[in-house]
């Protein structure tokens, strides 16, 4: 994509209501949403709606750790928020409450102007041997 500067039209309230792009950029978007596409048919995806797809976007991802413990409780830590710990009775409910536990880590994190450590990426393979 070209380094040129952005443009957006604008309401008469000075919101931002499209972008205009160069044709070449706008060409270069569609070709990656085809091929986002395909990829996603060959995983044999369901489609997602654009609300869906703007959750997934802002949603930070963590990899946990759930391991039980010798009382039969479910401990699952984000090791890459440190002391950032939970459990549950169940696998489920481990992952519910150390979803929550993530969730007011991160919010604290904001609230208090520090650093809030990178989503991770990963992809999943399957191979057959």
């Amino acid at each position: 994509m070209s380094t040129s500067r952005q443009q957006y039209v604008v309401d008469r309230e000075g919101k931002k209501v499209a972008v205009i792009l160069p044709i070449k950029e706008h060409e270069l978007l569609l070709e990656g949403l085809h091929d986002l596409a395909v990829v996603a048919e060959h995983r044999k995806e369901k489609p997602i709606g654009l609300e869906e797809m703007e959750r997934r976007l802002r949603a930070m991802r963590y990899r946990i750790l759930i391991e039980q413990d010798e009382d039969g409780m479910f401990v699952a830590e984000c090791p890459s928020l440190p002391g950032c710990v939970s459990q549950g009775t169940s696998r489920r409910e481990a992952l519910a409450n150390i979803q929550d536990a993530i969730k007011g880590y991160l919010e604290s994190l904001k609230k208090h102007n520090e650093p809030v450590p990178p989503s991770i990426e990963q992809e999943i393979i399957e191979v057959s041997i």
